[in-house]
């Protein structure tokens, strides 16, 4: 049997200029590739610094990381290599699909005084008021109309304090994370449904 279609996109561009490289190496070259710009991306993120990969030259799920070991696997089976198939190959394939690229998720936490203040400088900012002066009733329509609008609600040029920047930015990495590296965000003191920014 030959290698499935999917498996020889994954060799594109051709190996034809690499003689003497099995398809195999290939592949896995790319995903090994792929970690190091993951790991950099997370660094740079983690750092506050610029990183300017593009999308797919790194993972941001682990079922990006699990396609082309999947494939290489079934491939492995099609032409006859079980024993490399179901050896160390398999053994990662089982670890990604057991504890996905980060092994543990992050948890956040914060305290609902410091959501309050960021909201106060945003809305401050849009001439919309003041928000720990609102009444609960018009904190849950602003943050409901917000949450369904199509605008971010932080401007970009934004200029706030040291502490709302920290909340702002904390907010800034856990999106571009996504959601593989995170768990639950645990918000501190709050009493009120508007405490919950995020809900």
């Amino acid at each position: 049997m030959g290698r499935s279609s999917s498996f020889r996109k994954l060799l594109e561009p051709s190996i034809s200029d690499k003689p003497g490289i099995t398809p195999y190496r290939v592949v896995l070259g790319n995903v090994k590739e792929k970690l190091v710009k993951t790991r950099r991306r997370l660094e740079h993120l983690l750092e506050d610094l610029p990183c300017d990969y593009d999308t797919e030259e790194y993972c941001e799920t682990s079922d990006q990381l699990l396609e082309p070991l999947l494939l290489c696997h079934q491939s492995l089976e099609s032409c006859g290599s079980s024993v490399l198939a179901d050896g160390r190959l398999a053994d990662l394939i089982r670890r990604v699909a057991t504890f996905g690229m980060v092994l543990m998720k992050l948890d956040v936490r914060q305290e609902s005084g410091r959501h309050t203040e960021a909201l106060d400088a945003v809305t401050s900012y849009l001439d919309l008021g003041v928000y720990s002066e609102w009444d609960e009733e018009k904190k849950l329509d602003f943050l409901t109309r917000e949450l369904k609008g199509k605008r971010p609600l932080v401007p970009p040029n934004i200029e706030v304090a040291a502490d709302v920047k920290e909340v702002l930015d904390t907010f800034k990495v856990a999106a571009e994370l996504g959601s593989d590296s995170l768990g639950a965000y645990v918000i501190s003191m709050a009493s009120n449904a508007s405490d919950c920014p995020r809900c």
